[in-house]
């Protein structure tokens, strides 16, 4: 959506930017990092859904510590 930085699919490393888009396969390591002076603003779609229903998280930190804790089960269906 806007910012830039840098994703990272299975170590590899590519510079993203507003208006990008990236496809990351089902069980791939990944991570997407700021570089730029403004904030990185994506949006991330799952399908099948991953996490529970309305989950939002501030940072990975948060959203590991909730999937660890259980407090984040995606939907059964």
């Amino acid at each position: 959506m806007s910012g830039s930085g840098k994703a990272v699919i299975e170590g590899e490393e590519q510079f993203v930017a507003a208006g990008d888009i990236v496809a990351v396969p089902a069980g791939t390591r990944h991570n997407f990092v700021n570089v730029g002076p403004s904030p990185l603003v994506l949006y991330t779609i799952y399908g099948p859904a991953h996490h529970a229903e309305g989950a939002v998280h501030a940072t990975k930190e948060e959203a590991d510590a909730k999937e660890e804790a259980g407090e984040d089960e995606p939907p059964q269906g």
